[in-house]
């Protein structure tokens, strides 16, 4: 499998390379237009597949955060958990730490892939470096990126 993905990995970033080499060794004036094209072209072969690939983990992540805060909520009287740091731990059933309920996520909350962290923001969406969005009261957990937060 790891074999499969170099070789698809080499054949996206050679015809990059070579579109970059192009643009950068090329200085007639009357190919500007064209050298403009190829680098806009070789940004989109080699970005295009890294964001692909940020924003599925990003959305695999989401997902599995979502699916657990549920199972919390039902082991919890109804009631979501005041910070997501409680999926880290076991808690009992009204949430105080050392229960027999979770961890609901080891190894730490996932960092989200495009802010690099996996800090969360209680207040405000899409403000500062923060990974996740959360409402306790709601349960609502979002990506806290601006060009995610719909989903």
């Amino acid at each position: 499998m790891n074999r499969k993905l170099g070789l698809l990995g080499i054949l996206i970033i050679i015809p990059a390379v070579i579109a970059i080499v192009v643009v950068t060794t090329n200085d007639d004036a009357d190919t500007a237009d064209t050298n403009e094209r190829l680098k806009g072209l070789a940004e989109t072969m080699v970005l295009g597949p890294i964001r692909k690939a940020k924003e599925v983990v990003l959305w695999n992540d989401l997902r599995t955060l979502r699916a657990h805060l549920e199972l919390y909520k039902l082991q919890h009287h109804g009631t979501y958990p005041r910070t997501l740091d409680l999926l880290t731990q076991a808690t009992d059933a009204n949430g105080k730490p050392g229960g027999i309920y979770g961890p609901y996520v080891t190894g730490g909350l996932p960092v989200n892939p495009f802010t690099e962290t996996n800090d969360v923001q209680t207040k405000t969406k899409g403000k500062g470096p923060q990974a996740w969005y959360y409402n306790a009261r709601t349960g609502k957990i979002h990506p806290n990126n601006p060009e995610h937060m719909d989903r």
